[in-house]
C-alpha cells in the first residue's frame, strides 16, 4: 500500500493571518467531505504582525492598551494563551486527518514538539520540553510555541518557531501566559559565544525545508514539497470581513 502523502505549501511572501485561517478552514472542510483527499497538508508561512488569543486566553496577559489601533489582535479557537506572529517567525499549520494516524491530541502535540526538537539538532541546539508549558525551549527560553484545535479528528492551527524575528514584540504580552520566562530565536541562540554553528547561514527557507522533512518523517508520510505557494485566489478575493470565516474577530475587545 502506498504511503499517505504530506503536501507542504511553503509561502515566501508575508500572508495576512485571516487569509491563512480561511485557507486552513477550506482544507479542513474538504477533509470532512464524502471524498476526502488521501493526503495531509502542512502550511509553512510568515505573517504580517498580529497578536492572537486562544479560545480561553485572558486579557491580563496583554501589556498594551486595547484602544491602541497600532496593534492588530484576533481571538481564535486554538488552545494556549496569547502569542505574536510576524516577519522572521516560521508558522506551521498542519491539517492532518488523525483518523489515519492516532486519535490522540496529546500524542499529536508531543509529536509536533519532537519535530521541532529534531529540527534544532540540525543547528547543533538542544531543544527540550518544559513543565512551564507546551512548546520547545532552549536553556529555559522558549523558541517555539504550539496551539492546536481539531474537529472530527482533523487538526487546525499549529506551531511557530522564532527564526530571526524582532523579539521586541513579545515584550507587549506575557507570551503564552508564562511570567518570568524569556522568548528567544534561532538567530539569538546561534550568536551566543558558546555556539559552534554560525547564524550567517541561517535562512528561513532552509528552516522550512528541515521542518517539512522532519514532519513527514515523524508522521510516516511521503513528502511532497510545493515551493512558492500562494493563498488560493478565492480566499484572497473574499477579503478579511467577519463573514469570511466563523471566528471571533477582535481588534477592540
Amino acid at each position: 500500500m502506498a504511503r499517505r502523502q504530506l503536501a507542504v505549501f511553503f509561502c515566501r511572501e508575508l500572508i495576512p493571518y485571516r487569509q491563512a485561517l480561511a485557507w486552513q478552514r477550506q482544507i479542513q472542510a474538504r477533509a470532512f467531505g464524502e471524498n476526502p483527499p488521501n493526503f495531509d497538508v502542512l502550511l509553512l508561512l510568515q505573517h504580517e504582525s498580529i497578536f492572537t488569543l486562544g479560545r480561553r486566553s485572558v486579557l491580563e496577559n496583554l501589556r498594551f492598551n486595547l484602544d491602541d489601533q497600532e496593534h492588530d489582535i484576533i481571538r481564535v479557537e486554538r488552545g494556549g494563551e496569547v502569542t505574536w506572529h510576524g516577519p522572521g517567525q516560521l508558522v506551521g499549520y498542519p491539517i492532518l486527518n488523525l483518523v489515519h494516524h492516532k486519535k490522540d491530541l496529546h500524542w499529536f502535540l508531543r509529536s509536533i514538539e519532537q519535530v521541532i526538537i529534531d529540527t534544532l539538532k540540525d543547528y547543533k541546539l538542544t531543544g527540550e520540553r518544559d513543565d512551564a508549558g507546551t512548546g520547545v525551549w532552549v536553556d529555559k527560553s522558549k523558541v517555539a510555541a504550539i496551539g492546536l484545535s481539531a474537529s472530527k479528528w482533523v487538526s487546525m492551527h499549529g506551531f511557530s518557531i522564532n527564526v530571526n524575528p524582532d523579539l521586541e514584540s513579545f515584550e507587549r504580552i506575557v507570551p503564552c501566559g508564562i511570567e518570568g520566562r524569556n522568548v528567544t530565536s534561532l538567530d539569538r541562540l546561534l550568536n551566543r559565544d558558546d555556539n559552534i554553528t554560525s547564524s550567517d547561514y541561517l535562512c528561513i527557507d532552509d528552516v522550512a525545508r528541515i521542518i517539512g522533512s522532519r514532519f513527514a518523517s515523524q508522521f510516516d508520510l511521503e513528502l511532497e514539497w510545493q515551493d512558492h505557494a500562494v493563498v488560493p485566489p478565492d480566499i484572497v478575493a473574499s477579503g478579511e470581513s467577519e463573514t469570511s470565516f466563523s471566528i471571533v474577530r477582535e481588534r477592540r475587545l
